[in-house]
């Protein structure tokens, strides 16, 4: 029995100098179940017309002063398949990646340390110090550039690696939380954007010919037909000619000439404001989530009703958005107008140039300048972009330098930043960051994936900050697009995000498809919203978003509002004013109504102009109903908007129309 209890015990003895030299041997990788990681936006060639999204491709490592890029197995959806190059990226790995299955890098961590309790900032540092010297770890980064106190980022030894620091210094007291520093992705693909020779298409340039002795001759022009030239037919007088080009302003002008000669006048013709949706920038009309006519094969107003939210405002250049990307082309011709210094988190200097082409391209849908005759118009025709870069040229970045960028806009006036980008899983310190930021609004993409972000959560977008708004996309039809993440709970709104033309890097545009292209048409709401209503707070920034969407069935049970997002809507939706747009006095162009509750009932006020005049004004009074319900449109066919009301009695619905628009 004595020799059996030795035995035992020598068992025992041995198993225990296995373990010790099982921990003693570095970390290896190991595999774990797939993440969701969200495929790239499409790019695809010019053109109006829809393009079904392509399959995701592989994205190049972040090119940081790093050993190495911890890679974990990801796919296109939740089924777990791995492509060529992914797997090749978990062959090379080096470090343990159970850290949500997510790409980290291999010798970094985030480190925040508990503030409570140190009663000053001396006693925080020793902490800190105390904390890194036992593990051998030196400081990369710290609050001065992070923004948060008591945050660090930390370079640890090859020989300890990520995991295994991340618990050593989970194990100090001082220590309130200690995560990988993740790598987040734009998802980019090789591009072909639509190259532009803007000195070509500022306007249309015509000919104008017509016969001398005709002092109003109407000249029909089609503008795929070039004008000839016409032999003058009498002597040498002058004489007044029209030009009706359609979709462009009307044009008259004089000649002079003799029998026999012929009279040429060229004139640079400008874009009618019906025709281009109150823009003369050419291309404007491919913009199908701004104004949906059906022109790329959709439904028509299945749309943000951009040009309705440009007849109250047009943005105002004293709100700042924060495009959080590649960086952007501040030398843009349709944009440069609007852009202001930014700055680049992974070189540490004020040149955030993009190098990609994402960030370009969600800066022009917020904010390309409207009217200026080239390109495109974007949500808001002014508005302060600062450009904010921690995305490299392969779209890839880390943790650390989103929470760096986040910190130099804000302590520079942003107050609305646009986040195209994400990843899998929750991100501890990034959403401690943007709880520190409670007085602005972050607008982020839901991802590509197809997948419920209920189940498998996004950072940031699926992060539980009540200053997150989350962003679906949708296609030209007002359904869900096929590629877009979804969540009843963790996803808010969505927006147009299937071959959305906009800006592209080079002085360039292009076509681009994914919730990062639904993301900035939020973001440019947001910024109007702000002009609008200069004092709203976050709060009533996001809920002025989510209160007026249009309801889409497809879209219930897809996101919190079950709706796509309406831009006249949200910068009505509390004002002490509600703002309508119609042709009221028949004059072919959009007016401006206004309407405000009084003591004696809603006065209405109209602005024929567009200068922010009132040309007309009356009142519809009741003292026993109010007139809530409101519908514009030419009920009686005489070629002008009427007034509909819509009130609701004991007997059903009674509609009253107002066809002279005089409040009876």
């Amino acid at each position: 029995m004595a020799n059996k209890a030795v035995i035992f015990t020598f068992i025992i003895f041995i198993l225990c100098i296995g373990m010790q030299v099982v921990l003693a041997v570095p970390d290896v990788s190991i595999p774990g179940i797939s993440g969701v990681v969200k495929p790239p936006d499409v790019v695809v060639p010019s053109g109006p017309s829809l393009v079904k999204p392509v399959s995701p491709v592989s994205v190049s490592p972040v090119h940081k002063p790093v050993s190495g890029i911890v890679s974990s197995p990801v796919m296109s959806g939740a089924s777990g398949h791995e492509t060529e190059a992914e797997s090749v990226q978990t062959a090379v790995a080096t470090q343990n990646v159970s850290f949500e299955n997510r790409s980290f890098a291999p010798d970094r961590v985030i480190v925040k340390y508990k503030t409570s309790g140190i009663s000053t900032q001396s006693s925080l540092s020793q902490v800190q110090i105390e904390a890194n010297a036992a593990l051998g770890a030196s400081v990369i980064a710290d609050a001065t550039t992070l923004g948060i106190t008591g945050m660090q980022v930390v370079s640890v030894p090859n020989s300890t690696g990520t995991e295994k620091a991340i618990q050593l210094y989970k194990m100090n007291p001082m220590v309130e939380y200690a995560q990988p520093d993740y790598i987040y992705h734009a998802f980019p693909v090789t591009t072909v954007p639509v190259q532009v020779n803007q000195n070509a298409i500022s306007y249309r340039e015509s000919t104008i010919s017509g016969k001398v002795n005709e002092p109003s001759a109407q000249i029909p022009v089609s503008p795929a037909v070039p004008v000839t030239k016409a032999p003058v037919t009498s002597g040498a007088k002058s004489s007044f000619v029209t030009v009706n080009l359609s979709n462009y302003d009307e044009y008259t002008t004089s000649t002079t000439g003799t029998s026999g000669q012929t009279a040429t006048m060229s004139r640079t013709m400008l874009p009618s404001v019906s025709a281009s949706s109150a823009s003369n920038d050419p291309y404007v009309g491919y913009l199908w989530g701004l104004h949906n006519t059906g022109q790329t094969g959709g439904t028509a107003d299945a749309d943000i009703d951009a040009p309705e939210a440009w007849a109250v405002s047009k943005g105002s250049r004293s709100v700042i958005v924060g495009v959080v990307d590649t960086g952007v082309d501040y030398n843009h011709p349709d944009l440069k107008a609007n852009m202001i210094g930014g700055y680049n988190a992974i070189t540490g200097t004020t040149n955030p140039m993009d190098d990609n082409g994402h960030g370009t391209h969600c800066a022009g849908t917020i904010g390309a300048v409207g009217n200026n005759g080239i390109g495109v118009a974007g949500v808001n025709w002014y508005v302060r972009i600062m450009p904010l870069k921690f995305l490299d040229s392969s779209g890839s970045g880390y943790t650390s330098d989103a929470i760096e960028a986040f910190a130099w806009g804000y302590a520079r006036g942003v107050r609305i930043f646009s986040n195209s980008w994400g990843g899998d899983g929750t991100d501890t310190a990034l959403q401690n960051t943007i709880n520190q930021y409670s007085d602005a609004l972050f607008i982020c993409a839901a991802g590509n994936d197809e997948v419920n972000t209920d189940v498998y959560p996004q950072s940031p977008s699926a992060l539980p900050n009540a200053n997150i708004l989350s962003v679906a996309a949708t296609d030209n039809r007002d359904a869900l697009a096929d590629f877009s993440n979804y969540g009843a709970k963790t996803v808010d709104v969505a927006a147009p995000g299937v071959s959305i033309y906009s800006t592209y890097r080079g002085g360039s545009y292009g076509y681009m498809s994914g919730t990062s292209m639904a993301t900035p048409h939020v973001a440019g709401i947001a910024a109007l919203v702000k002009a609008v209503n200069s004092g709203y707070t976050v709060a009533q920034v996001k809920q002025a978003i989510l209160s007026r969407v249009d309801i889409k069935s497809g879209l219930s049970g897809k996101c919190v509002t079950g709706g796509r997002v309406n831009a006249i809507g949200s910068i009505s939706s509390g004002s002490s004013y509600d703002f309508y747009v119609g042709d009221f006095n028949g004059d072919g162009k959009n007016d401006i109504a206004s309407v405000s509750k009084t003591s004696s009932g809603y006065k209405w006020y109209l602005d024929y102009s567009g200068d922010g005049g009132t040309d007309k004004s009356f009142i519809y009074s009741t003292s026993a109903v109010s007139w809530d319900n409101r519908y514009i449109g030419d009920f009686n066919g005489d070629g002008k908007d009427d007034i509909a009301l819509v009130l609701k009695t004991s007997s059903g619905y009674k509609w009253y129309l107002n066809y002279n628009c005089d409040g009876v």
